[in-house]
């Protein structure tokens, strides 16, 4: 026996009775709070990392040195008589090795006073030394200078020395430096002796 269809009116049926799905959308609470999404720390690789800025680079500047002042020059003494006899002697002498001296002069100088010149010193530059020459006259004990000669030519002499310090009357033991220079007054060897000098008043 066959059956008879079944007839549905849908305008007569409603939604949620045929997908049981509610009528309204239900909303969740509105106080919830808003997700926040956490953001990874960028990795960077050697070739994509950000380089640091190069420092600048300070120059250090260093003081410029200062030039020690050169000695004064000194005056050249040359006595005009017999100038003529000196070349001659110069020639007619065997010259002494550079860097040599001898030696000419008087050891025991003897003055009036203080100031005045002495009555009997006497140094010269014999014909055949190599180098002209010049002399301090030093207090052996303080090592004080007390006199700086002029430069002396080959030939030349100095006398009529009066020193540079008025000494008081007395007895003293000194020390005469020679120089031996060359042309532009530059010490090339030095030599030392002995020298007494007596001031009377």
């Amino acid at each position: 026996m066959g059956q008879n269809p079944i007839i549905v009116d849908l305008s007569q049926v409603r939604i949620d009775e045929m997908t049981n799905l509610p009528t309204k959308a239900e909303f969740g609470p509105e106080d919830r709070k808003a997700t926040v999404a956490e953001r990874k720390p960028e990795q960077y690789t050697t070739n994509t990392a950000p380089q640091p800025e190069p420092k600048p680079q300070i120059e250090e500047t260093k003081p410029e040195p200062i030039p020690e002042p050169e000695p004064p020059q000194r005056t050249v003494v040359i006595h005009p008589e017999g100038a003529q006899q000196q070349i001659e002697e110069i020639i007619d002498q065997v010259p002494v090795e550079p860097g040599y001296y001898q030696v000419s002069m008087t050891t025991d100088w003897y003055f009036p006073d203080g100031a005045s010149p002495s009555t009997n010193a006497f140094v010269r530059n014999r014909e055949n030394n190599s180098n002209d020459v010049y002399f301090d006259i030093l207090l052996r004990d303080s090592r004080e200078t007390i006199y700086e000669s002029p430069i002396i030519p080959l030939g030349n002499y100095i006398d009529n020395i009066t020193l540079d310090k008025d000494l008081d009357a007395g007895v003293y033991n000194c020390l005469i430096v020679y120089h031996l220079v060359d042309e532009n007054q530059t010490t090339l060897s030095t030599l030392n002796m002995g020298l007494t000098i007596t001031v009377n008043n």
